[in-house]
């Protein structure tokens, strides 16, 4: 340390000769550098804007598969509904003929009763399927809309008819009535902005 201290300086012919050494930057280089980091920056804009193109491009095809879904979903309820409809108007049909066949042929008029009968039970059964369909269909278009309590009024009219809901379909209509009531139950009882108002005094 102490030949650190009284080391004698360098002349000064010595200390600038590496700075008479050294070139000066042209003009030419400088607007080179400036242009190279003009350049890096469009490069890391231009992976920016990229990779948020890309990102909004993956979100607007899982929306499309989700949209899809839910156009098949109702689709297949439609179609349930068409078929309930014309199996109720064909067993309309065949009371009707059951009955003037009752009318006209007085002999086997216990026999045609029986039939009468299990018609008219085939038919309730057809109704409360018809219904059973119906109110699937409109707990699935509330869901769409987001209002969870005309979703938690259909559920109860709809609980003691889930029985008679048609097997056809995949997934099937009981399966989509019990994904809808997982669905609206883990929703809250208000809103939120409901719930904020009825806390205020």
């Amino acid at each position: 340390m102490t030949d650190f201290i009284h080391e004698q300086p360098k002349p000064a012919s010595q200390q600038s000769a590496p700075e008479q050494d050294k070139p000066p930057i042209s003009e030419r280089e400088r607007q080179k550098k400036v242009y190279t980091y003009i350049g890096i920056l469009f490069s890391v804009a231009f992976i920016l804007i990229l990779w948020t193109f890309l990102m909004s491009h993956r979100s607007n095809q899982e929306l499309l598969s989700e949209l899809r879904g839910n156009n098949s979903a109702l689709e297949s309820t439609a179609s349930s509904l068409q078929a309930a409809l014309d199996e109720n108007l064909e067993l309309n049909n065949r009371i009707s003929q059951l009955e003037k066949q009752a009318a006209e042929l007085t002999s086997s008029v216990d026999a045609l009763t029986s039939e009468r009968d299990a018609a008219l039970t085939a038919r309730d059964e057809a109704l409360q399927r018809l219904d059973a369909v119906n109110l699937l269909a409109q707990l699935e278009y509330q869901f769409a809309q987001e209002d969870y309590e005309a979703c938690r009024g259909l559920i109860r009219q709809l609980d003691p008819l889930k029985m008679k809901l048609p097997e056809g379909g995949s997934p099937t209509a009981a399966e989509r009535y019990a994904a809808l009531v997982e669905a609206v139950s883990a929703q809250p009882e208000f809103p939120v902005e409901d719930a904020a108002s009825t806390q205020q005094p």
